[in-house]
């Protein structure tokens, strides 16, 4: 449970920071509005969605299926694979450098 709860704690802390490296401090805010916006429209509609999905008949199973299908269908649109090759060097000083 401690664990838990640290790893809860840390989760707030770890993407800001990991948005302000990928993004820039210019952008963070309204990085943070859309992914609100978008975690406050997913919370509102998925109980809908949910509830006619299982009234239609889909059993769990079926339903687990095409959310994990949908999930990698996202994440390979909104986040492609960057090669490590890709990434720049840097050394502990903060330079950039070529490999």
């Amino acid at each position: 449970m401690c664990l838990f709860g640290l790893a809860i704690g840390a989760t707030n802390p770890v993407i800001n920071t990991l948005w302000a490296e990928m993004y820039g401090v210019s952008h963070i805010g309204a990085i943070r509005s859309l992914v609100t916006g978008m975690m406050i429209l997913s919370t509102a509609l998925s109980p809908w969605i949910f509830g006619i999905v299982i009234d239609i008949g889909w059993t769990l199973m079926r339903l687990l299926t095409h959310l994990s299908g949908l999930f990698f269908r996202f994440r390979y649109c909104f986040c492609p694979c960057i090669h490590v090759s890709e990434l720049p060097v840097t050394s502990s000083m903060g330079k950039v450098m070529i490999r």
